[in-house]
């Protein structure tokens, strides 16, 4: 991982974003352009922003974030 802060995003962490973005996506059968793919990108920028920084720890994270969801609806 990157020695970066949160309030600045580097290429490479762009990079990591959008490959668990699409990693997300794929897996969750989300169509690129919908409304629960932009839901995907907001939540990965918050987690991003809050400082959640490496790869699993975004991915447990998001993990976390479909189970309370799906236990709401």
């Amino acid at each position: 991982m990157f020695n970066h802060t949160p309030a600045i995003a580097y290429p490479e962490d762009l990079d990591l974003l959008k490959d668990i973005y699409h990693d997300i996506c794929r897996e969750r059968r989300i169509r690129d352009g919908s409304r629960a793919s932009a839901e995907v990108a907001k939540a990965l920028m918050y987690l991003f922003s809050q400082g959640v920084l490496d790869d699993a720890g975004i991915r447990e994270t998001m993990q976390i974030y479909f189970d309370r969801k799906r236990m709401l609806h």
